[in-house]
């Protein structure tokens, strides 16, 4: 795909989401206002996900909504049927597509930038109601892989509470919160210049992002040592010194960096 090109894939593959390419910009973007979150539409984020890692020279990836409150209420009607193996199957089917995909709140987690508005707030149930709220699943991915605040888990988790913006700015769920009145004008600047810096650098930028999450090292002496290795790989690679003039090549894979954003 050249640089200044610009493409979609057909919209008949998906009944949930967009998905649109511009240079190394990706965005999926969820077009259902209103739809309530049920195992197609997680089926269909993975299924895009799954699109966008296949592109070589995609380097962020952007995921929106047109609805305020997308992935936050899961469907979960069909656990009523009479027919209680259906009901079984149902509740598996829907904890496994959560595993694999994230929910809600859980894909901020999974993200490496997340941009709220600061009208946004943030609970691990659409239907806060404090320490009775319904525990619905995706909380793993803040108690095992994201590395948060004990005391901003406990609201989140054990109280119910729902976050404002600036909670959750403070607390490193979010990584900035910008004016709601252009917040989607605001997005599409922020990740447009992620995306023109060159490849390597994202690479760079991502795996010291998740160095603590994907490595083995347990000491601050470890971690400085595996941020070495990853410079020296950086500064000698053949991909870095033609950096300059050819910001991918087609033999070298890197995972693009992953922007999540919060409207409301």
């Amino acid at each position: 795909m050249k640089s200044d090109e610009k493409s979609h894939v057909n919209s008949e593959d998906f009944k949930y989401l967009s998905i649109n390419f511009d240079q190394r910009l990706a965005e999926i973007c969820v077009q259902k206002a209103g739809s309530r979150c049920n195992i197609e539409m997680l089926k269909e984020l993975e299924k895009a996900l799954k699109v966008v890692e296949a592109k070589k020279d995609i380097s962020v990836t952007l995921l929106s909504s047109e609805c305020a409150t997308a992935y936050s209420d899961l469907d979960l009607r069909p656990l009523l049927d009479e027919n209680t193996e259906k009901s079984a199957n149902f509740a598996y089917e829907m904890a496994e597509s959560v595993r694999c995909s994230g929910v809600g709140l859980a894909l901020i987690g999974l993200c490496d930038v997340a941009l709220a508005s600061e009208r946004a707030s943030f609970a691990i149930s659409p239907k806060s109601h404090g320490g009775v709220a319904p525990i619905e699943p995706g909380a793993a991915a803040f108690t095992t892989y994201r590395l948060l605040p004990q005391p901003l888990l406990n609201d989140l988790i054990v109280f119910g509470r729902r976050l404002s913006a600036s909670e959750a700015l403070r607390g490193g769920l979010v990584s900035r919160t910008l004016w709601p009145d252009n917040f989607s004008e605001q997005v599409h600047t922020i990740v447009k210049d992620i995306a023109l810096q060159p490849a390597r650098n994202i690479w760079l930028k991502k795996r010291i992002l998740n160095m603590k999450k994907s490595g083995s090292e347990s000491t601050f002496l470890g971690y400085l040592e595996k941020e070495r290795d990853l410079l020296v790989e950086y500064w000698t690679s053949t991909e870095d010194r033609t950096s300059c003039v050819q910001h991918t090549t087609p033999n070298f894979y890197y995972k693009e960096m992953n922007i999540f954003t919060f409207c409301k």
